[in-house]
C-alpha cells in the first residue's frame, strides 16, 4: 500500500447475487421523440399516396412512410429488464427477512442469526414443496417419476423457455405451433369456400368525411397490442388531425373497388391459455394481432353496409 494521509477503509467481502435479466425489444418514447414525430408528419408530402388509385399501393406506401418516421425518431431498441423470480414467502420468512434487514441497518451482529434462521426456513419450505409434489400424486407411477425428474432437472421442463408441454409430451415452439395449427384446422371444417362474384357499380360514389375519420382516429385505444411490424397506434391517435387527410383518401378507394389492402389483412396469431396449466390444444384461445388501421377501415365498411342491410 502507498502512503496516504487518509485512514484505511475495509470493505466487507459480501457476495451479491446478480439479478437475472431478459432482453426485450421496444420503442423508448421521449417527449422529444413525440415532438419530432409530429413535426415530420406535418412536413410530409402525401402526394405519392393521394395520386395513387390502387388501394393496395396506397395502403402500402402510407404504412411505409409512417414506419420510417417511427423508426427514425423512436427506433426499436433492445432493453434489458430484470426478471427475478418472486421470493419464497411465508409469514415467518417475511418476519425473518424484515428482522434481518433492520438488524443489519442498525449494525447489530444479530443479523447473522436471522440470516441463518432464514436460510433454514427457506430450505424447509422448499423440501415441503418437493415432498408434496412427489407424495400427492394420484395418477400412478408415471406421473410420480415425471415429478421426480422435474425436481432433479432431468427433463426439458427444467428449461421452460425452450419446451412447452402439450398432450403429455414436451414440444419445441415450432412443434407446438404446428400442433395447434393442425388442431384448429381439423375443427374448422372445409375451408375451401367459394365466394359469390362481387359486382361493383361502374361509377361508385364513396365519400368519406375527414372529420369522421378524425373522430375515429382520436378514439383509438393505444393500449391494445397490434402487429409487430405495425407502427405504434399512439402516433396515429396523437396526430389524428394531420393523418385524417391521407387516411380519408385511402378508405374511399377501398370502398369503391371492393379490394381490401393485402398488408392490412395480415395478422399474427398468438395462443393464450384458458387455464393456469393448459395440457391440450382445446385449452388455448387464439388471438389475432392486426394492423390498427385495418380496424379503422372496417368501421367505415360496416357503416357503408348498414345502408343496404336491414337493422336486426
Amino acid at each position: 500500500m502507498g502512503n496516504s494521509d487518509h485512514s484505511s477503509i475495509t470493505l466487507s467481502s459480501q457476495v451479491h447475487n446478480k439479478p437475472k435479466y431478459v432482453t426485450v425489444k421496444r420503442r423508448v418514447l421521449t417527449e422529444k421523440a413525440k415532438i419530432d414525430i409530429t413535426e415530420s408528419i406535418n412536413n410530409q408530402n402525401w402526394n405519392e399516396v393521394l395520386t395513387e388509385t390502387d388501394p393496395n399501393t396506397k395502403a402500402s406506401r402510407f404504412q411505409d412512410i409512417m414506419t420510417s418516421i417511427a423508426d427514425k425518431h423512436c427506433p426499436v431498441r433492445s432493453v434489458r429488464t430484470p426478471c427475478n423470480k418472486a421470493p419464497i414467502t411465508t409469514p415467518l420468512i417475511t418476519k425473518l427477512r424484515r428482522a434481518k434487514k433492520t438488524a443489519y441497518k442498525r449494525g447489530c451482529h444479530s443479523w447473522k442469526y436471522f440470516a441463518g434462521h432464514l436460510k433454514v426456513e427457506i430450505q424447509k419450505f422448499q423440501q415441503k414443496q418437493a415432498d408434496n409434489n412427489i407424495n400427492n400424486v394420484t395418477k400412478g407411477s408415471k406421473q410420480w417419476w415425471r415429478n421426480v425428474k422435474t425436481i432433479t432437472g432431468e427433463t426439458p421442463s427444467s428449461n421452460q423457455s425452450n419446451y412447452i408441454r402439450l398432450d403429455n409430451e414436451w414440444l419445441t415452439p415450432t412443434s407446438f405451433c404446428t400442433k395447434l395449427n393442425d388442431y384448429y384446422l381439423s375443427i374448422a371444417g372445409d375451408t375451401r369456400v367459394e365466394f359469390p362474384e362481387i359486382r361493383i357499380a361502374e361509377n361508385p360514389v364513396c365519400v368519406v368525411n375527414e372529420w369522421d375519420v378524425y373522430k375515429i382516429l382520436k378514439s383509438i385505444n393505444s393500449n391494445k397490442a397490434t402487429h409487430s411490424e405495425d407502427y405504434p397506434s399512439w402516433i396515429t391517435k396523437c396526430n389524428a388531425e394531420l393523418l385524417a387527410e391521407p387516411i380519408a383518401d385511402i378508405i374511399p378507394s377501398i370502398l369503391s373497388t371492393g379490394s381490401f389492402p393485402a398488408i392490412w389483412k395480415q395478422a399474427q396469431v398468438k395462443p393464450l391459455p384458458k387455464t393456469s396449466d393448459p395440457k391440450s390444444c382445446k385449452e388455448y384461445r387464439l388471438i389475432s394481432l392486426r394492423y390498427h388501421l385495418s380496424k379503422i377501415v372496417e368501421i367505415f365498411i360496416r357503416k357503408e353496409l348498414s345502408i343496404y342491410t336491414p337493422k336486426m
